[in-house]
């Protein structure tokens, strides 16, 4: 179990990463404020998506992961392909499922993306 973890971590990480350096999305909304270290430019095709998502990391934050959890299905609901919001939820899973799930659904999204900007180029 402990190698699952640190495999995922090192997933979502370059997950994190992948999705900040290439702007996956739909061309959509990005979030034009960065002057915080935790900020990042988000894309999605939903700025309600962008909003809930944002306040999931503010209440991830604050330690409120039943709440944040809330805001990032919110997020998800209004956007399928938003892969962070799925990243971020699988931290606040309640089980090794729900974990798992969002997580191979967020591995899953950007592989995807990846895929098609490989096409695009």
């Amino acid at each position: 179990m402990k190698n699952f973890m640190n495999r995922t971590i090192v997933a979502l990480t370059l997950l994190s990463a992948a999705l900040f350096n290439l702007g996956c999305g739909d061309s959509g909304q990005q979030n034009k404020e960065a002057s915080k270290p935790k900020d990042f430019v988000w894309t999605t095709s939903s700025d309600e998506a962008l909003a809930d998502f944002e306040q999931g990391l503010d209440l991830l934050d604050a330690g409120e992961t039943t709440l944040a959890r809330e805001s990032f299905t919110s997020a998800i609901e209004k956007d399928p392909n938003f892969a962070i919001a799925y990243a971020l939820r699988s931290y606040t899973s309640g089980s090794g499922k729900e974990f798992a799930e969002d997580n191979n659904k967020a591995l899953s999204l950007i592989d995807n993306c990846l895929r098609l900007r490989e096409d695009n180029h």
